[in-house]
């Protein structure tokens, strides 16, 4: 099988089709996962066919094509993962979630968001747990379905980045909340906004939804997780006044070509943070490679 690229690729369709968040590897076999499949696709449904039939199931995840992440940059394959056949399963283990709890991932509601504010891309990653993200998962297991990270950016491009009081000294990245059981992903979007920056921001693009699959030895330990990834625009005269200041220690800013270096910085943590460094990483790398896209379509149009 041929390593999936080092920048990983999509697949273009059309804009009535899902675009399937990598090239086809190894044959057609996909997939679907429990709790982000839509409705009337069943569970743990293996899909073959032509790629009218692959968008009708909308959100599925390529099997032997995992890509794992390291301290060396991007995302990239090793080749064939196995328990990347487990995410359905993973899924289906949030057994204590409350009666109302909204899916991880609901395709109506990305829907109604990229007819609001664009179609994202996904994205789709495999990461080893650590006691870290164990205990964190431990002490918030309940009390939200997924998260929302907002990348803030003023006209003139630069873009906000926080540290928090517990962080170890050096450590900033961009913004993320939790989405409540029970909460949409936009209400949660302008709840985190008014609670970690105190600003009226405006909704520039719905850039991606990431999911996760965190892997353990012991396969009751093993969950899944997902990002609503977002760009938000604010004035240059803003000045940050989060509310919370046990939450956000310091805001500061950085140019757009500044997010690589926080990414590596998180990819290079040590000690009890390492694997959520890799992790919190991914969300840098994803929003830089889609700003930065965004930036060099409107100059083409521009020149045209």
């Amino acid at each position: 099988m041929a390593p999936i690229p080092h920048r990983l690729q999509q697949s273009r369709t059309a804009s009535s089709e899902y675009a399937l968040p990598y090239r086809l590897l190894g044959g057609p076999g996909y997939l679907s996962r429990e709790r982000c499949r839509p409705s009337g696709v069943p569970p743990c449904s293996r899909v073959r066919g032509d790629r009218a039939r692959l968008a009708r199931t909308r959100f599925l995840f390529p099997l032997g094509a995992c890509p794992k992440l390291s301290r060396n940059g991007p995302p990239h394959s090793t080749g064939s993962c196995s328990q990347a056949r487990e995410w359905n399963s993973m899924a289906s283990r949030e057994a204590g979630d409350p009666p109302n709890t909204r899916p991880m991932v609901s395709e109506g509601e990305v829907e109604d968001l990229a007819a609001l504010y664009g179609r994202p891309v996904r994205r789709h990653f495999c990461i080893d747990l650590d006691d870290y993200l164990l205990d964190m998962r431990a002490r918030r297991r309940g009390d939200r379905r997924a998260e929302v990270l907002f990348a803030v950016t003023r006209p003139s491009g630069r873009v906000l980045i926080h540290s928090k009081p517990r962080y170890p000294q050096g450590v900033y990245r961009l913004f993320t909340g939790g989405i409540n059981p029970d909460e949409s992903v936009v209400d949660a979007l302008f709840r985190e906004v008014a609670e970690e920056t105190g600003l009226a921001c405006r909704v520039e693009r719905f850039l991606a939804v990431c999911t996760y699959a965190f892997h353990h030895p012991d396969p009751v330990r093993r969950y899944c997780f997902a990002s609503y990834m977002f760009h938000l625009v604010i004035k240059d005269e803003d000045v940050p006044s989060p509310r919370d200041l046990t939450e956000i220690g310091q805001i500061g800013e950085i140019a757009l070509d500044g997010l690589p270096a926080i990414a590596s910085h998180l990819r290079s943590l040590q000690g009890s943070r390492a694997a959520w460094g890799i992790w919190r990483a991914i969300g840098h790398d994803l929003v830089y490679e889609q700003l930065t896209q965004q930036s060099s379509m409107r100059l083409q149009a521009a020149a045209s």
